[in-house]
């Protein structure tokens, strides 16, 4: 034994030396040296070693180690974030949602929503909570028809976040809610998402009586909390009771937004609804025209000849980026819809970017040069719009590169979309 003693612990050392071994990109990622991050890609690509794979590894990596640190101010909002890539994290997701904090907070809500999670000791241990974080956690998984009455006191409570967990599980809840409190919130919440979703779970579950309320108070309500009221009316169990009948009378005495938003729900058996999108991309405002161009089905034969005419006839560039977009998608009309996007895409503004973004999404492989160019621009936003666009061409590895951005809320998003299932197999 004696003998053998002094081989194996070198042999144990050696061991836990390799098993402990990380990769130059992981040791540069966690001692957070973005600059030294930057240039080990670089090496790494330029040798062959950097593939969609690896940058999976990075991703997962970096977003592990952020989620590992202690709550930051606002840390709220980016974990709320990873929700879309919460499948390759649930390890961390879980591990964190232990921690009292207002990460831990955010990542119990993550497992919440995805499901991962058993909603009936959340609500005992976190409904009645003074931290408003954890409240919202309790009040979220509160979905039993006896919590009804915690819901409703969560309608009106005073954090916005707690509200609209409350509004969130009314959703879903298998108690009777009261129909006039959803009502109240979807007209008086001091926040608009929460009015919004307030509306839609008040059709969705209270029937005609609930359509007849929101029709009730449509003059009190500004232009966007209408466009809310149609997205209510046209929820699947409002339809049949008397949403369908509003979306009408909305096609037929309105207009605006509302009005747009309520044909592209019923242009499919609505000659009237389809007309009402044709006029607005013809003649709209250009918030309208967007939107209808947006919106207006391809399948009926005057709508691709009437998005062609717009987009020939000298039409605002950000339209004509629309409607190349969604043509792009048109077998007879994608050539010419790649020809017109490139021209577009000419230039710096905003409707270039969009204009290289369509061509991404359309597999046009002419624009990967400048997209990574754009990886390096000044603008945050434009570095991500860049990144996005490439993982649209698959390019996952060149997107990559803003793993090492020096934006924390760049480096976030750009592993989060790296994640996220959409792109797993690129």
């Amino acid at each position: 034994m004696r003998i053998l003693a002094g081989p194996l612990l070198i042999f144990g050392a050696l061991f836990v030396l390799v098993g402990c071994a990380s990769s130059p990109l992981e040791r540069r990622a966690n001692a957070r040296d973005w600059p030294g991050l930057e240039h080990a890609i670089a090496q790494a690509e330029a040798e062959g070693k950097w593939s969609s794979s690896d940058a999976r590894d990075l991703a997962h990596e970096i977003l592990a180690a952020d989620l590992k640190e202690p709550a930051k101010a606002q840390a709220n909002g980016w974990v709320a974030e990873l929700q879309q890539c919460s499948s390759d994290l649930l390890s961390e997701l879980k591990s964190r949602s232990k921690v009292n904090d207002e990460v831990g907070a955010a990542s119990m809500r993550i497992l919440e929503e995805i499901d991962q999670v058993s909603f009936a000791p959340l609500v005992e241990k976190y409904a009645g909570s003074d931290d408003p974080r954890w409240r919202a956690v309790g009040l979220r998984a509160a979905v039993e028809s006896s919590d009804t009455s915690r819901l409703l006191r969560g309608f009106v409570d005073g954090d916005v976040g707690v509200r609209r967990a409350a509004l969130g599980a009314a959703r879903m809840s298998a108690g009777s809610i009261d129909i006039a409190a959803l009502l109240n919130a979807a007209n008086h919440d001091p926040d608009a998402l929460n009015r919004s979703l307030a509306a839609r779970v008040e059709t969705a579950r209270g029937g005609e009586r609930a359509v007849l309320f929101l029709r009730d108070y449509w003059a009190s309500v500004t232009p966007a909390e209408r466009v809310a009221f149609v997205e209510a009316w046209a929820e699947p169990a409002a339809l049949g009771a008397g949403g369908e009948r509003e979306l009408v009378w909305v096609i037929e005495t309105q207009h605006g937004m509302a009005q747009i938003s309520a044909a592209a729900v019923l242009q499919r058996h609505s000659q009237t609804a389809r007309g009402v999108l044709l006029s607005a991309v013809r003649d709209g405002a250009l918030e309208e025209q967007r939107l209808a161009a947006q919106l207006i089905s391809l399948e009926q034969s005057d709508v691709v000849p009437t998005l062609k005419q717009v987009a020939e006839s000298g039409a605002d560039p950000g339209v004509r980026v629309v409607i190349w977009h969604r043509l792009a998608t048109v077998a007879a009309e994608k050539k010419a819809a790649i020809a017109a996007l490139r021209v577009l895409a000419q230039g710096q503004g905003r409707e270039a970017q969009g204009a290289r973004y369509a061509l991404a999404a359309a597999g046009d492989p002419s624009v990967i040069p400048v997209l990574q160019t754009e990886l390096t621009a000044q603008d945050p936003s434009t570095r991500l719009q860049s990144a996005f666009s490439l993982l649209a061409l698959g390019q996952a590895p060149k997107a990559a590169h803003l793993l090492a951005d020096r934006s924390t809320e760049v480096r976030r998003k750009v592993a989060c979309m790296l994640l996220a299932p959409a792109h797993e197999s690129r």
